[in-house]
């Protein structure tokens, strides 16, 4: 078999015992593989109402077609499984090591159930796969895991779980290869209920692709990329390039739960880009097959030097929200959250619900330090270890909020039950609309598009359109008479939908790069079958439909796609102004009724029935899912 390895393992923890078939031809005709198929396994297997923490739930993991081979950024795992912080179904993906050594050891996809009696891990080296005991490892933290794994196996992928992990805290995160976060909602959590405390990958098989112009076009990918105006920026500023773009307008970044602005000028003194490049920064690097390098170290004093996946993101989680101070105190609290396993944006939202306790005077806050960064750092390892108010606040800031009482539950941002990382009022493009609608709650990594950075022309946004496969017609409906975020959003998801199923890395570095038809090349020449550019987006419009329907069966609808209450009556305040929710361009204000158009518009766009947010008989016939949503229980 061309492209793919051809290979299903399933694992059943409760009975210890593992079985290899043959890759459905279904998950590669329908679904592409990847995210799709892992989607597609979850649908026919899960039942519905199942505790996340239950035996009987399910985890799926993912690598699609092209990942293994030399197409540029194509080392993204996806897994798919319900998230205990959301009680959603949802998905997480990442890129490293591990994804192209399962891959290499012969498998397309692993799914696994049950609980074991004990800490187990699983092993996939070479072919042989077994589960062997873990009782040693159990206690240690993400870096102890994969350094002993990897001095019992040799040079392999690991993906580990750390304390929080083991604790249940419904916002641990799993770490591939130390560095790369997996399954924000709570991946860690779920894999911790089934005392499966890693998974080792290691394989020495390559991936054979049909048409040896593959590496051609590959090539030439790879020459675009390198030859891209910023190319060179983005290997030396990563992440941090984008800081100009999500200040620049308006000289500033919300904190204080959302409330308020902290000036450009206050955050780049401690932590911007000049910083980044003197004082944290070590080297850079890059995840398999990926001509950028954008992957960084960073020297923490407790352990020497550490992978980071990526800066902006944890300086403004810390730098911002937490203030923890500078780079250097930036860099230990993602040790510490990482060494824990713990997803830093809701850790963020958990520790501004403590200031705001602490304001409300609620309860007697006892968190060791007065600073924010003794602060930060002394909540992680409360949490990781549910110490005292540790325990409260590991069920997540919306459970812990209603727990607590006082009024706190109204003051929590969050879209069923997931806090967002982009505020809409700040910036409304396609993430802060995918927010809303993102059928796992408030992650926006599926709606990232160039409306991410602040006034991308109409005629850019265009172009990115046409790049992704939207149709002549829908242009119309996304651009006139004035740019419609909700109708662009729904082309962006299904564009996210098929990069993930193929293994493609979606950040913007990578991603901006190709379009449809170069995934369709690539796609041909590694597998051998024609499939064309509409084929594949219409494998990741079937991929995103059947999410939605395994949340349908759980009950949720468009009663759950909510604008954040403040985002609509508040403003958000500092560096002398005043933001509330605008479009994408700041023209004109959004309001209770244009935010329900919004939405009428997107299901619309997506042949939804928008009086309920769910997917039409009518739609689910033309995707030729009828037969797979009458199994799970989606619809009659």
């Amino acid at each position: 078999m061309y492209g793919y390895a051809g290979k299903l393992l399933f694992v059943d923890l409760s009975s210890g015992t593992v079985k290899v078939v043959d890759l459905d031809k279904s998950i590669i005709n329908d679904f592409i593989g990847g995210f799709g198929g892992n989607v597609k396994l979850v649908a026919e297997l899960s039942e519905p109402w199942v505790n996340p923490f239950s035996p009987r739930s399910y985890v799926a993991l993912g690598v699609g077609p092209l990942v293994g081979t030399l197409a540029p950024g194509s080392s993204k795992i996806s897994v798919v499984c319900r998230f205990p912080l959301t009680e959603t179904f949802g998905f997480a993906s990442s890129g490293g090591f591990f994804s192209v050594m399962m891959k290499a050891a012969g498998y397309d996809h692993v799914v696994i159930t049950g609980r074991a009696r004990k800490p187990v891990y699983l092993g996939i080296l070479d072919g042989n796969v077994d589960l062997y005991d873990a009782s040693d490892l159990w206690g240690m933290d993400v870096y102890q895991t994969t350094n002993a794994l990897r001095r019992m196996h040799g040079s392999c992928g690991v993906l580990a779980i750390g304390k929080a992990g083991e604790k249940l805290v419904r916002f641990s995160v799993a770490v591939m290869d130390s560095c790369s976060s997996l399954g924000r909602g709570g991946l860690g959590a779920v894999l911790g209920a089934k005392n499966l405390k890693a998974i080792v990958a290691r394989g020495e098989k390559g991936v054979e692709v049909a048409d040896r112009r593959f590496l051609e076009k590959a090539l030439s990918l790879i020459d675009r990329i390198r030859s891209g105006r910023m190319y060179k920026s983005w290997i030396k500023f990563g992440s941090m390039l984008g800081w100009e773009f999500r200040t620049g307008m308006i000289g500033g970044l919300p904190y204080d739960n959302w409330r308020r602005l902290m000036s450009e000028k206050e955050a780049e003194s401690k932590f911007g880009p000049k910083v980044f490049i003197e004082r944290v920064r070590k080297r850079v690097f890059a995840c398999p097959s990926c001509p950028v390098g954008d992957r960084l170290t960073v020297n923490v004093e407790e352990c020497g030097e550490i992978c980071m996946h990526q800066f902006l993101g944890p300086a403004y989680a810390f730098g911002v929200r937490c203030q923890v101070g500078g780079g250097k105190e930036i860099s230990y609290c993602y040790y510490l959250a990482n060494k824990y396993g713990l997803d830093y944006v809701t850790l963020a939202s958990t520790v501004e619900l403590v200031r705001l306790l602490r304001e409300r005077h609620v309860l007697k806050v006892d968190v060791d330090g007065s600073s924010g960064f003794e602060e930060t750092v002394s909540l992680i390892k409360m949490i990781s270890s549910r110490e005292g108010l540790g325990d409260v606040l590991a069920e997540g800031p919306v459970f812990a909020a209603r727990k607590l009482g006082g009024g706190l539950v109204e003051r929590v941002i969050h879209v069923k039950g997931m806090d967002p990382q982009i505020d809409g009022r700040f910036i409304f493009g396609t993430e802060a609309f995918e927010e809303v609608v993102s059928p796992m709650g408030g992650h926006y990594i599926s709606g990232l598009s160039p409306t991410l950075a602040f006034g991308s022309s109409v005629s850019k946004l265009r172009k990115f359109c046409v790049k992704i496969g939207v149709p002549p017609e829908a242009l119309n409906r996304i651009f006139m008479p004035s740019f419609n975020v909700a109708r662009m959003t729904r082309y962006v998801e299904d564009w996210y939908a098929t990069l993930t199923s193929l293994g493609v890395c979606c950040r913007q570095q990578v991603a901006q790069s190709y379009s449809v038809m170069d995934l369709a090349d690539l796609y041909t020449l590694a597998t051998g079958v024609k499939r064309s550019s509409r084929e594949l987006l219409r494998a990741g419009e079937r991929s995103w439909n059947l999410l939605k329907l395994l949340n349908v069966r759980e009950g949720f609808s468009r009663k759950d796609d909510i604008f954040p209450e403040r985002w609509l009556k508040e403003p958000l305040t500092g560096c002398g102004t005043q933001l509330v929710l605008t479009d994408y361009y700041k023209v004109r204000r959004i309001g209770l009724k244009d935010a329900e158009k919004l939405l009428d518009d997107y299901y619309l766009e997506r042949g939804w029935d928008p009086e309920t947010g769910t997917p039409t008989e009518e739609k689910i016939r033309e995707l030729k899912l009828t037969r797979i949503a009458r199994k799970m229980g989606a619809i009659g």
